[in-house]
């Protein structure tokens, strides 16, 4: 949030040299009303927001991605490698069963597939209230 008094990186650092792990609530899955509206270019393509939006909002300062738009996963991984780049240890994604009944579980599991390509190893994704149809099978 442009208002705050101190960054991302600032919280990050004070939480860490309490000797904590610091981790953040956000979906990549998610674009705000300011990204969408402002068609801002989406990073390491040549499409802009308003190009990889989809159909349905999440409420109404947040739309979905579309993850079948060309551009939508240089979104999806560039918002996963923002947030290890900042250095958290911990990304909390909401709302899955939103995503996934609003676009169908083929393009959930995309989504899914992309956060977890660009992940790997350096950040722990914590997958918050999920369908899991045929026990969690995706």
């Amino acid at each position: 949030n442009s208002a705050w008094t101190n960054d991302f990186t600032y919280w990050n650092n004070y939480i860490k040299n309490k000797g904590m792990k610091a981790g953040v609530y956000y979906n990549p899955l998610w674009m705000t009303r300011t990204a969408h509206s402002q068609n801002c270019p989406v990073v390491n393509s040549n499409v802009h927001t308003q190009d990889i939006s989809g159909n349905h909002w999440f409420n109404s300062e947040l739309a979905w991605v579309d993850v079948d738009k060309r551009g939508a996963e240089q979104w999806i991984k560039g918002y996963v490698r923002h947030f290890i780049n900042l250095g958290f240890t911990y990304l909390r994604i909401d709302f899955l069963e939103n995503y996934e009944n609003n676009y169908d579980t083929e393009k959930y599991e995309k989504a899914l597939r992309w956060m977890k390509e660009e992940a790997v190893d350096e950040i722990f994704l914590c997958l918050v209230m999920p369908n899991c149809y045929n026990h969690a099978e995706v």
